[in-house]
């Protein structure tokens, strides 16, 4: 089966950030920040098979996440399912969700200068069984970008 490709999420919650420096013995550390966060997505954009219940739909799940960044090092990510949903009783015994990797990439150019998280997933129930949010989270490892407010953060 073809993967299906899920670009961006309908809506992102307001992500979670720790900053701090990790200071070198020249004292030009780098940034090191840690984020969390969950990404909602419409009911029907990761569904189950519509032929048949019992069937794995493969998803590729990309989004942009974290501050803007001006050169990146390094980046520690893992997701996780966090919403689900599923309508009807007799497909419910069959539903199942899992990701199955997750993992980031810095492209150049870069139109958000932020991580983008690529998370790879499969949906099986029919079509009535929906992933509905994804969670993530990650600790990174580079030079920001300057003058980003830590305390107020929306992506």
């Amino acid at each position: 089966m073809t993967t299906i490709l899920v670009d961006n999420p309908s809506t992102q919650k307001k992500e979670e950030w720790l900053k701090f420096r990790a200071e070198a013995p020249s004292g030009q550390g780098q940034d090191v920040v840690v984020v969390s966060g969950y990404a909602s997505y419409y009911q029907d954009q990761m569904s189950g098979s519509e032929e048949n219940d019992y069937a794995d739909v493969p998803y590729e799940i990309t989004l942009w996440v974290g501050p803007k960044w001006r050169e990146l090092n390094d980046v520690s990510p893992t997701a996780f399912l966090a919403g689900f949903q599923a309508y009807e009783a007799d497909e419910a015994q069959m539903t199942g969700m899992e990701i199955q990797e997750c993992h980031w990439e810095f492209p150049d150019p870069n139109p958000t200068q932020q991580i983008r998280l690529i998370v790879k997933a499969v949906m099986m129930g029919g079509e009535h069984a929906h992933m509905t949010v994804v969670g993530y989270h990650l600790t990174a490892r580079g030079w920001l970008k300057p003058n980003q407010n830590f305390e107020e953060i929306n992506p």
